[in-house]
């Protein structure tokens, strides 16, 4: 189920599409596991998935909880969405996290097939990985 592109180039023949083919795929999962990781260790938080409106107002009030957020050692939290694209995977991360969390994962599994689809192509054009292929080079 991996994007059309990233197929086409993967099975080329051609040295140089292949590999970019493989560390697009290598970079973008290995960032998602990075983040899911965060995740797993209340590092970062989701948009509240699987959560009322009112169980996420209630966190917020109760304990200054703050979706789509980087959570540092003090406990406190910075939002990330602004920050949008550069940190869409991390929030997708965190998201798929809070839906498995409260047992929703049929949901979650949906969202991370759709998140390989995107990983085969999120270090394609990413100025912030520019750079990345100069080794095969």
């Amino acid at each position: 189920p991996l994007s059309k592109r990233w197929r086409e180039d993967m099975f080329s023949g051609n040295k140089q599409r292949m590999a970019e083919a493989s560390l697009r795929f290598t970079t973008g999962v290995g960032l998602a596991s990075y983040f899911y990781n965060m995740a797993l260790d209340d590092e970062l938080t989701g948009s509240g998935a699987g959560l009322t409106r009112d169980q996420v107002k209630g966190l917020e009030d109760i304990t200054g909880y703050e979706t789509n957020a980087i959570v540092d050692e003090a406990g406190n939290y910075s939002k990330v969405s602004r920050l949008s694209p550069v940190t869409d995977l991390q929030t997708i991360m965190a998201s798929i996290r809070d839906l498995n969390r409260y047992g929703m994962y049929d949901e979650a599994d949906e969202i991370a097939r759709g998140t390989v689809l995107v990983l085969t192509e999120y270090a394609r054009d990413k100025s912030w990985l520019r750079g990345l292929d100069a080794p095969l080079q």
